[in-house]
């Protein structure tokens, strides 16, 4: 697992975070961060395999009363990632 809080859009050659930074040749099985560094948007993620969503959907007592992303922050967030994906390494 990788916090990408504080790393995504900030480290690393081309700001893809601590995963690029530390030139790991496996992905992460789990990548959480925050939204409201380098993305400029409220909000956090969880990027992994379906079932391990899920289930910290479910037994995540943080998650039980958080809500849903709303749209313009999802459109502010994905444009980072573009400007950050866009970067050439």
């Amino acid at each position: 697992m990788i916090d990408e809080a504080h790393g995504l859009g900030v480290i690393g050659k081309t700001g893809r975070g601590a995963s690029e930074y530390h030139h790991m040749k496996k992905t992460p099985d789990i990548i959480v961060g925050s939204l409201s560094k380098s993305l400029a948007a409220p909000g956090g993620f969880i990027a992994c395999r379906a079932d391990v969503v899920d289930y910290v959907r479910y037994f995540a007592r943080t998650a039980v009363f958080s809500a849903g992303l709303q749209t313009v922050s999802a459109a502010v967030a994905g444009a980072a990632l573009t400007n950050i994906s866009e970067i050439p390494p």
